[in-house]
């Protein structure tokens, strides 16, 4: 039984090899297919879709695919729809739209083979002349819409402000204020938390953001620091991973590395989705820079998200 997979996956790697050996694209500078998993290739494509996947499966199902997911993924696709006539047109294939979730944003474009994927010839005919049409076709389309210079806009934005409030972010590692509590102050605040951790059974072993554990190890990988971002609540606190707690209290010297972390992890409605990037605002009391508050530990408030308009796209 196990022979057979190994050997049925054997078998669809050299046939996606065949399909990537074969490609040829007369867009300028499209890099080649590559292997994704078993018995699918991804084609990159620009943001927000990344790549089109070419695919079958065991159920005689076969085609493409492009998945557009978060708030830039949402323009994307509804641009798309409102050009799927003139894409069919241009690209030669049928478009099948599908949302598959609202919030958080999760959609699909795809183009499907009416063929047998079995008779390996034709479909590899079939998907080395559609996907030359599918990144002609799709790849300016994308390119067009901006979206990726938007993004890129968004990160460099965030850098931008704290580069230029370089002295203010190395002050505030060094001064160690937070949302307004001094160092002193959170040291004092935190004494309820500290003794109620040490009770005997009360360390948490999760990372509340990431989901990192290492129960056979408590005392060191797997120890969780007890983050607080209310130190008048010390014992609301929020066990985190010791690189997660790191690049939070970090995030305003390097914003990205907060932001791919928050995009991996993303919950929607989560508290980490809400964290200020103003480094200013570590000198403002809580309440000020939170006027809802934050969620607590196991809450989410999507509500409040959608209102503020953060979605995954907001941190990729």
């Amino acid at each position: 039984m196990v022979t057979d997979r190994r050997d049925t996956k054997r078998k669809n790697r050299a046939f996606w090899q065949s399909v990537i050996d074969e490609a040829v694209f007369n867009f300028a500078d499209q890099p080649p297919p590559r292997h994704g998993g078993n018995n699918w290739i991804r084609i990159p494509m620009p943001y927000p879709a990344n790549w089109i996947s070419a695919f079958r499966d065991n159920k005689g199902n076969a085609g493409f695919f492009m998945s557009l997911d978060g708030e830039y993924g949402m323009s994307a696709y509804f641009e798309i729809e409102k050009a799927s006539s003139q894409l069919e047109n241009a690209g030669g294939l049928d478009i099948r739209m599908e949302i598959k979730c609202r919030s958080p944003f999760a959609g699909s474009i795809s183009f499907d083979y009416d063929g047998d994927p079995s008779a390996e010839p034709m479909f590899r005919e079939w998907l080395v002349k559609s996907s030359n049409r599918l990144v002609s076709t799709l790849r300016p389309f994308l390119e067009q819409l901006g979206i990726e210079k938007d993004r890129k806009k968004s990160l460099k934005d965030a850098q931008s402000f704290n580069d230029n409030n370089q002295q203010l972010v190395a002050r505030n590692l060094k001064d160690r204020i937070y949302n307004g509590f001094s160092n002193k102050e959170r040291y004092r605040l935190s004494i309820p938390q500290r003794a109620e951790r040490y009770k005997k059974g009360n360390n948490p072993s999760v990372c509340c953001m990431t989901g990192f554990s290492r129960p056979d190890d408590i005392k060191g990988a797997g120890y969780m620091l007890a983050h607080l971002e209310d130190y008048r609540r010390p014992l609301d606190w929020l066990p985190m991973s010791n690189r997660a707690h790191n690049l939070l209290h970090r995030r305003f010297k390097t914003p990205q590395k907060w932001f791919r972390l928050v995009a991996k992890h993303y919950v929607h409605g989560a508290w980490f989705t809400f964290l200020t990037m103003n480094v200013q605002d570590m000198y403002r009391p809580y309440d000020e820079i939170y006027p809802h508050d934050l969620p607590k530990l196991g809450e989410t408030w999507p509500d409040l998200a959608d209102e503020l308009g953060i979605e995954r796209g907001s941190f990729e």
